[in-house]
């Protein structure tokens, strides 16, 4: 005999459980309480995915197949409706004229007068590389053909996509437009662009799947993109409920000079007409009123009396359509001033003012942004960046006068100035003259002589020990160089999590079907960091600049501008930047060769490598699948945005202080050094005590062992001279 099977009440499991939690935490349920949240069916699986996007997306090939308004749809409303077609002219037309330059990055002033960086005069053949290439960017369509190409994509589908081409060898050939509307996005399993060498888009010809492109193959860039939408959101879908109505009142408008000018009426008949002759004479007037243009136009007599009834309608245009156009300008940032009623001047150079400022300003960010990604990545060059000439203020006298006010709030350079004029920097004989004042020069070594102004003297009594302010370490070309640092690092760090990802994950999954897990560890100490190394070459010189920027400061702060010093103090912050580049990456400068350093505190590669084996032997003790430890080194800190501006933050600070102490020394004026914190309670103890250690000598090392700041990572102390 079968038992029988009895099934548990589902209430009783529900009074176990809360008998149990009771046991456990000692809180009794809520009476009519929220209850418990229902457990999460994809909890690993599911977590990061940026939005819910359709099941299968990927297999719907046909682009914005899962959208309500199809790509087809939006060409087909910015070419019928004349005002819109009319504004995208206008603003391709504005964004054209506009004039362009390839400049080295933003920080290239040391704040000595006439004296630009070092590496602007190394970056002007990477300069005049790329502006040749951009004069011809498809290499088949000059710049503002190419770029009014580029706008419509834009501000029609939201769908810009960029093919670059490459040569044989691997540079960049051309920049080839791509119609947006035939590419499909493909996502992977978080909703996002799938990396390389998985296929993030694929081209749809003749309806079918024809090319699957990388993420590094295809430039898709949409400029309003959304977390909820797998397509960009142009201007053109934002209005598309307006485009129509309008698109309605002007085909009515269109029928009253193709169909007719009669409007639209019942016309009483006689009561004595039976329905056969209301419907010969609806047929006799039909016919009348087709065909003949110039017959319509006449005046016609009918039975019924002399009446005269006027049959055109006046009113073709009303306050609704200006309404509409002003919709539709809004949304491209136009000024609606030719479609509207008549204004005052006034507010008509208001509104066109604020349309060249809030809607220019945007397009001309996204066209730098896509230019400057190529730049980079395409190009290989990382020195210098596309940049938009300024050049809305046309009156000379109202120019000169904005320059003017710039100088003397000291928002620009004089120097910046001449070259935005054309002009060559000035030189140190001209800027003397401009701005004379009282110098003292110093030997290397400490002795000291007049210089050949008379009105050299010893420093200032407001120079002593306890009165020198501290170097400013946020000045705008330091901020810029630092973010020039972090996009390097950036880059850098993303490419070797590539690499981490493609070694550690497979191998991590042959220890979980029977493998040795510490294999996976002894491979991460062999682990290949090119892509770190590579960094060295171009933080040396970056690291350079900013230690004679530091050092520059240093001698301006205790009133030193001999040339003979300077050129010292450049020659050791040089050499300190050399130095120092090669300890970023574990190793160091031996008879002109670089050799392995096993004693670096400041090596990304070991801080690199001991943040991917911590993660590693988390995912081996708790057991976690290949695919949580993918995403927890895609995530992780190890290659996060902020370790990299962590970095960036940390070694310009570093080679600045180093720069300012490179300047003490070689002055001959400064005998000692002073710690100084930001005094506040965020002040590590390591750097109190650095600055409870007083005045000590140029030479010596503070408590910790460090002669100068940073102590750590994101250090914000300063050194003080002491003069002897």
């Amino acid at each position: 005999m079968q038992p029988v099977k009895t099934p548990v009440e589902p209430g009783m499991i529900q009074r176990a459980i809360a008998g149990i939690r009771y046991a456990f935490t000692g809180n009794a349920p809520e009476w009519f309480g929220p209850g418990e949240p229902l457990q999460p069916v994809a909890q690993e699986s599911a977590q990061g995915r940026q939005f819910d996007f359709p099941v299968a997306v990927n297999t719907v090939y046909t682009p914005r197949k899962t959208e309500a308004i199809t790509f087809g749809m939006m060409r087909a409303l910015a070419d019928s409706y004349d005002l819109m077609r009319v504004i995208i002219e206008t603003r391709k037309d504005q964004i054209c004229k506009f004039k362009w330059s390839i400049k080295t990055k933003e920080g290239n002033y040391d704040g000595l007068p006439g004296d630009k960086k070092q590496d602007a005069k190394a970056l002007q053949p990477a300069i005049e590389q790329v502006t040749r290439f951009l004069r011809y960017p498809d290499q088949e369509h000059d710049w503002q053909t190419w770029l009014r190409m580029l706008i419509e994509e834009m501000l029609v589908i939201d769908a810009a996509t960029i093919m670059p081409r490459r040569t044989l060898n691997g540079g960049l050939y051309s920049l080839e437009l791509i119609d947006g509307a035939t590419i499909n996005r493909v996502l992977d399993a978080t909703g996002r662009t799938p990396m390389a060498p998985d296929p993030a888009y694929q081209q749809i010809l003749k309806g079918m799947p024809a090319v699957n492109y990388t993420s590094d193959e295809l430039l898709y860039c949409p400029r309003n993109p959304r977390t909820n939408r797998i397509y960009g959101y142009s201007p053109v879908e934002q209005v598309i409920m307006t485009v129509n109505i309008a698109l309605r009142r002007q085909a009515h408008q269109m029928y009253f000079y193709s169909e007719g000018t009669i409007p639209d009426m019942i016309v009483g008949m006689p009561p004595e007409w039976n329905p056969d002759q209301i419907a010969q004479y609806q047929q006799y007037w039909d016919t009348l009123l087709t065909g003949n243009m110039s017959a319509r136009r006449g005046a016609r007599f009918v039975p019924g009396g002399l009446n005269i009834t006027e049959t055109k309608d006046e009113v073709l245009k009303d306050e609704y359509d200006e309404w509409l156009a002003r919709l539709v300008c809004f949304a491209f940032s136009v000024e609606p001033t030719p479609f509207i009623k008549q204004q005052n001047r006034a507010t008509a150079e208001t509104a066109r003012s604020q349309s060249l400022s809030e809607g220019l300003v945007p397009i001309q960010q996204w066209v730098a942004g896509i230019i400057n990604r190529v730049i980079e990545k395409y190009m290989g060059i990382s020195g210098v960046e596309f940049a938009w000439n300024e050049d809305d203020i046309v009156d000379p006298l109202v120019r000169a006068q904005v320059y003017q006010i710039y100088a003397g709030a000291k928002i620009m350079h004089p120097d910046e100035i001449r070259e935005t004029l054309g002009m060559e920097p000035l030189t140190k004989e001209q800027y003397d003259q401009l701005n004379p004042q009282p110098v003292v020069t110093a030997q290397p070594g400490g002795s000291q002589k007049p210089g050949n102004n008379d009105t050299a003297k010893k420093p200032d009594e407001k120079l002593k020990k306890n009165s020198i302010a501290p170097i400013d370490r946020d000045r705008k070309e330091i901020i810029n160089l630092q973010e020039r640092i972090k996009v390097i690092i950036q880059e850098a760090l993303s490419k070797q999590r590539a690499i981490v990802l493609a070694m550690i994950v497979p191998e991590l999954g042959k220890a979980a079907d029977g493998g040795t897990p510490k294999k996976v560890l002894r491979d991460i100490e062999k682990m290949n960091m090119d892509e770190l190394q590579a960094i060295r070459e171009e933080m040396e010189t970056l690291l350079s600049i900013v230690a004679v920027s530091g050092g520059g400061e240093a001698l301006k702060q205790i009133s030193v501008l001999d040339d003979d010093v300077r050129e010292l103090m450049s020659v050791r912050a040089t050499d300190w930047a050399r130095g120092h580049a090669a300890e970023m990456v574990g190793m160091k400068m031996m008879d002109g060769e670089l050799v392995p350093n096993p004693d670096t505190k400041w090596n990304i590669e070991d801080s690199t490598r001991e943040m991917v084996r911590e993660t590693v032997t988390k995912a081996i003790d708790d057991g976690w699948s290949n695919q949580r430890l993918a995403k927890e080194i895609q995530d992780g800190d190890a290659f996060s945005d902020a370790r990299a501006m962590m970095i960036a933050r940390t070694e310009t600070a570093m080679a600045d202080v180093a720069g300012t102490m490179e300047g003490y020394r070689a002055s001959g004026l400064v005998t000692g050094k002073k710690w100084l914190t930001a005094q506040d309670d965020k002040v590590s103890a390591q750097c109190m005590a650095c600055e409870d250690a007083g005045e000590i000598g140029i030479d010596e090392t503070f408590p910790g062992g460090n002669d100068a700041p940073p102590n750590h990572p994101n250090c914000r102390c300063a050194i003080l001279p002491v003069l002897n």
